[in-house]
């Protein structure tokens, strides 16, 4: 349909620009790919995150709903890995704790404002949007955006740092 049309859109202005923040930011090849665009309902798509995940949560003004931008938690240890000059090929972690470090929040952050930023770009030929912060949450399951029953559509990307694994966001 015309609107799955316009998100690819979106979704392909989004990649552009934001892998040329992410280069920039981290100072290393980036790749990043659109993975998916689904619908699922809210409940499913909670069961399905890990703990702790990286959820942040936001308004796309004047939009209705929250929407919600969520890092894969393996994405924000090859980012502190990256920006504090760690090898090509990071260890891989098991993931044995339960919320994020202040340099690891400081960091999520950085690239929150990034994305910000290129999604807020990426709309600007459909919809000027501003993008409104409501919070972060670790825990997948205190997380309210509407009635577990509601659909709502995801926008998987693939990002591949340079020397590592592929992760999500």
């Amino acid at each position: 349909s015309g609107s799955m049309m316009g998100l690819h859109a979106i979704n392909e202005r989004f990649i552009r620009s934001f892998r040329t923040s992410l280069m920039n930011l981290l100072r290393r090849v980036v790749n990043i790919s659109l993975a998916e665009i689904t619908s699922i309902k809210v409940q499913e798509y909670m069961a399905s995150l890990a703990m702790p995940s990286c959820i942040n949560l936001f308004r796309m003004r004047p939009l209705q709903g929250i929407s919600m931008c969520v890092l894969d938690t393996s994405l924000v240890f090859h980012l502190v890995d990256s920006l504090f000059g760690g090898g090509a090929f990071p260890v891989d972690r098991r993931i044995e704790k339960e919320e994020f470090t202040q340099m690891e929040m400081r960091i999520v952050q950085l690239v929150l404002e990034l994305v910000f930023e290129d999604l807020g770009n990426a709309w600007q030929t459909i919809y000027d949007v501003k993008f409104d912060s409501q919070g972060f949450e670790i825990n997948p399951q205190l997380v309210n955006i509407g009635s577990q029953n509601e659909l709502m559509i995801i926008s998987r990307y693939k990002i591949m740092l340079e020397g590592t694994k592929p992760t999500e966001l």
